[in-house]
């Protein structure tokens, strides 16, 4: 019997509220929609759930990833042989304490904006425009329009494999440029605190109108994407490097870079992930010949390298 297999003999000791899947296909969980397949998806609905996942899962000595809403995933065309991990139904709570929020990190960013809006708290305008959800957001430091987590993060909840519950301040998590320790730690973001500043829910609206459409204007929309594919060298944006290097529309495979914005990556086929880590290896080496300058990724490598 595969690992995957026994732990879902062991998780079927107590059945989960959402059923776990054997040998689930990763293009529907990844904004580009391309990918192989996992091993076994599993999605926590609470704490006593995940700690039962990790209680079973830890002795099988099986790989695990902890998967949002796949927004920031750079699939390769292999499967992984693990458990997968995506927190679902407490983990996407919202509540209000005075001028914080209180947001599951499953919760969609710009689920949290709304939310944001409602109270008539400003500061998390931005996040309307922020694919993913919120744990993705916290771990990867994510900004927009000169804003970041960094700037409102008040403080956290996670969950350590080894270890268990932890409580987490602003200076725990070491925030950095698209950085945190949660990506070094493997600590699962449970849920987060944000400091925002009382604003009419009109002026809130209008920000967060004006932010829509400067995204309509300068990223692509309505088709299969990926939000920024590289980081920012210092002092520079990533797109100027890859148009300076002439690669804005190039084409491998099924993918391209975006002709609307450089540093975003479009996906014209069906599933496959054959030509993405081509197309990135492609523009890297070609920026790097042209410019000096080597571009790091943004998103995640998946499955991970060993």
């Amino acid at each position: 019997m595969s690992p995957c297999r026994l732990l879902l003999e062991r998780l079927c000791a107590k059945p989960f509220l959402v059923p776990p899947v054997l040998d689930q296909p990763l293009a529907p969980l990844t904004s580009l929609k391309a990918g192989a397949k996992a091993g076994l998806f599993v999605q926590p609905s609470n704490e006593g759930e995940l700690e039962y996942l990790f209680a079973a899962l830890l002795p099988l000595d099986l790989p695990w990833f902890l998967v949002g809403k796949g927004s920031n995933l750079v699939c390769r065309d292999q499967d992984f042989p693990g458990v997968l991990v995506q927190l679902t139904g407490e983990f996407g709570r919202l509540s209000q304490n005075q001028r914080e929020l209180q947001a599951g990190a499953g919760t969609v960013d710009a689920k949290v904006a709304r939310f944001a809006r409602q109270c008539g708290l400003g500061g998390a305008e931005w996040l309307v425009t922020v694919p993913g959800s919120l744990g993705g957001a916290v771990a990867m430091n994510a900004g927009a329009y000169g804003q970041d987590i960094a700037g409102m993060f008040a403080g956290g909840r996670a969950f350590d494999p080894a270890k268990g519950f932890v409580d987490l301040s602003p200076e725990d998590l070491a925030f950095g440029y698209r950085s945190s320790r949660l990506q070094k730690t493997g600590e699962i973001l449970l849920s987060a605190r944000l400091a925002l500043t009382p604003k009419e829910p009109e002026v809130i609206r209008q920000l967060e109108l004006e932010y829509l459409k400067k995204r309509r204007l300068t990223q692509p929309t309505g088709i299969k994407t990926f939000g920024s594919i590289f980081k920012n060298p210092p002092g520079t944006s990533a797109w100027k490097l890859i148009d300076q290097a002439g690669l804005r529309g190039r084409q491998i495979g099924s993918f391209r870079i975006s002709p609307v914005h450089a540093n975003f990556m479009e996906n014209l086929g069906q599933g496959e992930a054959k030509g993405l880590i081509e197309l990135i290896e492609t523009v890297q080496s070609e920026v790097q010949a042209q410019t000096g300058v080597k571009l790091d990724l943004e998103g995640k490598l998946f499955p991970p390298e060993p």
